[in-house]
């Protein structure tokens, strides 16, 4: 079994992760706690490193969501390529909606835990 991590939407207080406030908790709860700046590497970067964990982690649910949504939308195969992709330029797969898919695809998985 799979376990659950703690629902979001988490905060940074100083160098602390915390979940929000909700009835059972008012204060919220510590998710984490940053140590990098005691081991090693200036406390900015701890607390860098605290306000991208947060954004990341808030916006995870939504984009994988979206990523479905996305991927969802090709179950028919609409975004099939005229030509093999793989023989195109790097810039060809920022614009070729089967490309998008494509990678698309691959970050759910990685999203998911599933690559």
């Amino acid at each position: 079994m799979k376990l659950k991590h703690t629902p979001t939407p988490w905060r940074v207080a100083d160098l602390e992760i915390w979940r929000e406030p909700v009835d059972d908790y008012p204060y919220g709860w510590i998710v984490a706690s940053l140590l990098e700046h005691i081991h090693r590497g200036p406390r900015d970067n701890a607390a860098a490193n605290a306000d991208f964990i947060v954004r990341a982690c808030n916006a995870h649910d939504d984009l994988v969501e979206l990523l479905e949504r996305l991927v969802a939308s090709d179950d028919e195969n609409n975004f099939q390529p005229a030509h093999n992709c793989e023989s195109v330029d790097s810039d060809h797969t920022y614009e070729c909606p089967a490309c998008i898919v494509k990678d698309a695809i691959h970050l759910l998985k990685k999203a998911k835990g599933d690559s």
